[in-house]
């Protein structure tokens, strides 16, 4: 609506017809520079990571459904993770708030540990036997 109103201020006697195609390609031009910026910023959070860059992307496609009204901004973008552990260290802290019983949080980081270390895919019962059946429920 800003645009619209502008145009005929910087551009006078601007015909309805081109005033609205030079909205659009002002509307055009501030998203595809938007979009590059966001673009910039990934590549460099990523930092040539693709498995950094694939958890970002299910994240990112995880919020539009959770939120499907919402427009990325550049600010939301800044404050995703700026790198694989602080990836790893965000949805840890979301799983094993600060005050959570510190044993818990350490069972829960050993069973995270043994996850990605494994060779082939652990046993549910094993992975239970180990940390418990209460704590496993909370971290599955």
């Amino acid at each position: 609506e800003k645009i619209r109103s502008a145009i005929p201020k910087h551009v006078p006697g601007v015909t309805p017809e081109l005033s609205n195609q030079i909205q659009a390609f002002v509307i055009t031009r501030l998203q595809s520079s938007l979009t590059d910026e966001m673009v910039d910023l990934f590549v460099e959070k990523v930092g040539g990571v693709f498995l950094f860059a694939r958890l970002l992307g299910e994240y990112m496609k995880k919020l539009r459904k959770e939120h499907p009204n919402h427009v990325l901004s550049f600010k939301d973008a800044k404050a995703l993770p700026s790198d694989l552990n602080s990836y790893y260290r965000l949805n840890f802290d979301r799983i094993f708030p600060k005050g959570t019983n510190e044993e818990f949080r350490v069972k829960g980081l050993e069973f995270m540990a043994l996850v990605c270390a494994a060779f082939e895919p652990l046993q549910i019962s094993f992975m239970k036997n180990l940390i418990g059946n209460e704590s496993f429920d909370r971290v599955k």
